[in-house]
């Protein structure tokens, strides 16, 4: 039996969920999030949602928008978090361009959610910018500091 790209794609990202635990955090999670959002034509922001000791808790598209902007409310992140019991968070969204340096836009809506969970007792951990299948971390590249 053959199995169709979506049944496949489905079981890789099985498997990343299960193997995104704080010893294997980095690269498997940004494969993870290449494959939710990396092939997306308009940009995407999503949530990776983690416990206190980085347990991988779920992954939500919060919102779409367009070739070269999507409008995050940082209420909604929260609620998410909250929804989730979350205590760490990931934010993460892509590039449809496949670039994926951070514009200064991106780096203060980093800044600004950082500030906005800190209130209700969710970190935030990092922000990954996917581009196809490239992934760039700013607290790697030294543009995020929690």
């Amino acid at each position: 039996m053959e199995l169709a790209d979506n049944d496949i794609i489905k079981q890789a990202l099985d498997i990343l969920e299960q193997r995104i635990t704080k010893e294997k955090f980095d690269e498997d999670l940004k494969q993870y999030c290449c494959l939710q959002i990396g092939s997306f034509t308009v940009e995407a922001f999503a949530v990776v949602l983690l416990d206190v000791a980085n347990n991988f808790l779920g992954f939500k598209v919060i919102t779409t928008g367009t070739v070269k902007d999507v409008v995050v409310f940082p209420r909604e992140i929260a609620r998410i978090a909250l929804s989730y019991n979350a205590s760490r968070i990931i934010i993460t969204h892509n590039h449809p361009t496949g670039e994926v340096w951070p514009s200064k836009n991106d780096l203060d809506l980093t800044t600004m959610l950082r500030d906005a969970l800190q209130l209700v007792d969710v970190e935030l951990v990092d922000h990954l910018i996917v581009g196809g299948s490239k992934v760039l971390s700013l607290k790697e590249e030294g543009l995020y500091a929690n």
